[in-house]
């Protein structure tokens, strides 16, 4: 899976019109814009079998192109993303199998031909995060955690997650990186990058002529 985010894309006019639509998602110049292409491979765990396994895993292939807005509003991230691909042979997990496992000289894969069949697949997934959510300083420590939600919707993967992570470091190793984060923060306003770029999102907000800011 790879992906691709793109900073200084403009978001299309009838986006910001659905975002304005749903409670506490905000389009702003935090807004990046992501593409991803991606490819899931489900076997047997014997790949050496050449017939079909009564009431065992399928083989499969997901080969996808996802793209989608994260936005960063208040408190949250915000991630919603679009997904389109494809199930089946012409997902190409066979010949990528064949050819990856030639190279680390792994088994040779040998029950495609009992894959699932050629279907479309597509996938709408909301996702939300608090990256700061609770912080504590605990004698030298620092203690934070961050909590996510999410749900996705389709004929590939419907499921609703929640979860987070925890975090405990050092006290002055968190001040040290959070000093540096500020100084580049400081350097890219003096520099005028934020404000041109917060410029030109109201003029296109605005559908109004941008002035050359340089």
């Amino acid at each position: 899976r790879i992906t691709v985010f793109d900073t200084q894309a403009r978001v299309p006019g009838i986006i910001h019109t659905i975002a304005g639509k749903i409670p506490t998602f905000d389009i702003n110049p935090t807004t990046s814009i992501f593409y991803t292409l991606g490819q899931n491979l489900y076997t047997p765990s014997d790949i050496t079998r050449r017939e079909a396994i009564a009431d065992g895993p399928r083989w499969a292939a997901w080969l996808y192109i996802p793209a989608g807005l994260a936005p960063v509003t208040g408190n949250h991230a915000d991630e919603v993303e679009l997904t389109a691909g494809m199930v089946g042979p012409a997902a190409m997990g066979e010949p990528v199998q064949r050819v990856v496992h030639s190279l680390l000289g792994a088994r040779t894969p040998k029950g495609w031909d009992n894959q699932i069949g050629n279907e479309p697949g597509f996938m709408v997934s909301w996702d939300r995060r608090w990256p700061a959510a609770l912080e504590a300083h605990i004698g030298p420590l620092h203690a934070a955690a961050a909590p996510h939600i999410g749900a996705t919707l389709g004929n590939i993967y419907t499921y609703c997650n929640a979860g987070g992570w925890i975090e405990l470091a050092a006290l002055r190793r968190v001040r040290r990186a959070r000093h540096r984060q500020e100084h580049f923060s400081r350097r890219q306003y003096f520099s005028g990058q934020p404000r041109h770029r917060q410029e030109k999102f109201r003029c296109r907000r605005q559908s109004r002529p941008c002035p050359d800011m340089g």
